[in-house]
C-alpha cells in the first residue's frame, strides 16, 4: 500500500517562510571581522543610520588575545555629537543599549592597541563580533511573554508583527518626505520657468535698446 504525500498547507508554508526570514535576518544582523593590533592602536568603525527615538540594543565580543586591548566607542554624527557608549578593554561578551536622540549615522568604533614594548605582527589581531538590534527587534517582550504565556513561535510572530508595523510607519514617513520633496521640486521648477522668462525678456529688451541706440548714433553721424 502506497502512501500519498499531502500538499503543504498554507500554515506550514507560512511557518517555513517565517523561519527562512528570521534565519536570514539573523545572518544579516551579525558582523564579524579581524582587527589588527598596533601601537598606537588600529581603529575601525562601522556606521548605521538610526532614527530619532529609536531603541538600539547591541552585543559585542572580542576573541581572546594576549598583550592586546580592544576598546569600543559608540557615538553619532548629529549636531549634538551624542556619545552613547564607551567601553575600555573588552573582555568576553558585552551588552549595551541606548535610545537615539536624533536622526543620524551612529558609529561603532573599535580600537585594538598593543601593550607597550610589544612588536606588531600578522598574528597580533583579535576577532570582533558585533550584533545590533534596532526598533521593534530590540523591544523587550518579557512582560508580554509572561502575561500571555506565549509559545516560542508565537513570540517570534509577535516580534515580526512589531517589525512589520515599524516598517509600515517608516514607509509612511518616506511617503511624506517624498511628497514634500515633490512639492519643493515643483515650486523650484515654477520659479526657474519664470526666471527664464524674465531673462529672455531682459535680453530682448537689451537687444532692442542697443539697436535703437546704434540707429540714432549712425543717424547723428549721417552714416545711414
Amino acid at each position: 500500500m502506497h502512501s500519498r504525500s499531502r500538499p503543504p498547507t498554507a500554515r506550514s508554508l507560512a511557518i517555513l517562510i517565517f523561519v527562512l526570514f528570521t534565519t536570514l535576518a539573523g545572518l544579516c544582523d551579525a558582523l564579524k571581522f579581524d582587527l589588527q593590533a598596533t601601537n598606537p592602536g588600529t581603529r575601525r568603525c562601522v556606521a548605521q543610520f538610526i532614527s530619532d527615538k529609536q531603541m538600539v540594543v547591541g552585543t559585542v565580543s572580542a576573541a581572546d588575545g594576549e598583550r592586546m586591548k580592544v576598546d569600543i566607542e559608540v557615538f553619532d554624527t548629529s549636531v549634538h555629537n551624542n556619545k552613547h557608549w564607551h567601553k575600555l578593554n573588552i573582555v568576553n561578551e558585552q551588552k549595551f543599549a541606548f535610545t537615539a536622540h536624533d536622526d543620524a549615522e551612529v558609529f561603532y568604533c573599535f580600537t585594538n592597541t598593543l601593550d607597550t614594548g610589544v612588536q606588531p605582527g600578522a598574528n597580533m589581531k583579535r576577532t570582533i563580533t558585533l550584533h545590533i538590534d534596532t526598533g521593534a527587534e530590540a523591544a523587550d517582550l518579557s512582560e508580554e511573554i509572561k502575561n500571555k504565556k506565549l509559545r516560542p513561535l508565537e513570540i517570534e510572530l509577535t516580534r515580526l508583527e512589531a517589525i512589520l508595523s515599524e516598517v509600515t510607519v517608516e514607509m509612511d514617513e518616506l511617503k511624506t518626505r517624498e511628497m514634500a520633496m515633490r512639492d519643493v521640486n515643483e515650486s523650484t521648477n515654477s520659479r526657474v520657468k519664470w526666471f527664464n522668462t524674465f531673462t529672455i525678456i531682459v535680453l530682448l529688451g537689451s537687444g532692442a535698446y542697443q539697436i535703437a541706440y546704434l540707429r540714432r548714433f549712425f543717424q547723428a553721424k549721417k552714416l545711414i
